[in-house]
């Protein structure tokens, strides 16, 4: 086909309709025009990102087969659309790949089980949520740790490992599983934000069962808490967080007095400054930053936590509850 100049007409309605109707249609309304001329022009006119609007029968196509049909099948069967397509239109219906997404059962986690407790406690502390994904990174000393959660949940997701820039002696490990029902139901169940760390959920709110609170507290130990051996054999828990756990850290500290039946004679936790040195700081610089804490120092009350945990079977780290004689 000779080349032949487009006329204005012409360019006036590729502008107006390029991202409106579909390759066909195009075709039928630019009769002098391959599809590649066609391309070739939007191109050169800026044109990108043309959007096709899905048909009732699209869609309706789409929720019977993407969770388990090839990629040639569902590219094949819905002419006109691009993989990137598909799996743009298949997350706004929510809809997941079981084959290559669901690599692990997550709705193990909406149990009402002591064990699943304990992970989403860990999970507040160490995971983090958005809308489809979750993630969970820890460091080196609990690879092992990170294991136990994916056997949990039966997950086959690979683990990634990763360096921190500054202090390229410090190894992390981290796997993201994506399940967009299961974790949503979580996020709606639990109050958990994307910005967990400085929008908490509200901890009090989880009135499941007092055991089932006591075990979440208990994950909540493993990620952002500390067991540090005092005096002899004494020893000493310590809950830190961002300041914005404040009444958080009231709440469990008042709840684990109470569960054991134990007289808080102790300060409540506060709001405290801190000092810390950052990697990347070569002179060693220390920065201050404020922090909320809360610490438990009885020994009769750390030994009923520990063996409170026992019973119920948790999966505890044996570096912190698991060091308690």
């Amino acid at each position: 086909m000779p080349n032949i100049t487009w006329t204005q007409s012409e360019t006036a309605f590729l502008k107006s309709n390029y991202n409106h109707l579909d390759q066909k249609l195009l075709i039928q309304n630019l009769q002098n025009r391959s599809w590649g001329s066609i391309l070739s022009k939007a191109s050169v006119l800026g044109l990108t990102g043309q959007y096709i609007e899905w048909k009732p029968q699209e869609i309706e196509f789409l929720k019977e087969n993407y969770q388990t049909s090839t990629q040639h099948y569902l590219t094949t069967n819905l002419q006109n659309r691009k993989w990137k397509s598909i799996r743009r239109q298949a997350f706004k219906l929510g809809l997941e790949r079981i084959s290559i997404l669901r690599k692990a059962d997550l709705s193990i986690l909406l149990e009402e089980t002591p064990t699943t407790y304990y992970w989403i406690g860990f999970l507040m502390a160490d995971g983090s949520f958005s809308d489809r994904r979750l993630h969970l990174g820890v460091a080196r000393k609990d690879l092992n740790h990170l294991k136990k959660f994916l056997n949990f949940v039966n997950s086959s997701n690979k683990i990634s490992k990763t360096r921190n820039k500054h202090a390229q002696n410090k190894i992390h490990y981290r796997v993201k599983i994506t399940c967009v029902q299961v974790i949503k139901a979580l996020i709606d169940k639990f109050k958990i934000s994307s910005r967990k760390t400085y929008e908490p959920c509200s901890i009090s709110h989880i009135q499941n069962s007092e055991l089932l609170l006591f075990s979440l507290i208990v994950g909540f130990l493993d990620g952002d808490g500390c067991v540090a051996k005092t005096n002899g054999n004494s020893h000493r828990i310590s809950f830190i967080g961002h300041p914005s756990w404040l009444e958080n850290f009231c709440f469990m500290k008042k709840f684990i007095h109470n569960y054991f039946a134990h007289e808080d004679k102790t300060n409540p936790p506060k709001i405290t400054k801190r000092w810390t040195t950052l990697p990347q700081d070569k002179t060693k610089t220390k920065k201050e930053y404020f922090a909320a804490s809360f610490y438990i120092s009885k020994t009769s009350l750390i030994e009923a936590i520990r063996d409170k945990a026992v019973e119920l079977k948790l999966p505890f780290l044996q570096r912190k509850l698991g060091k308690i004689n």
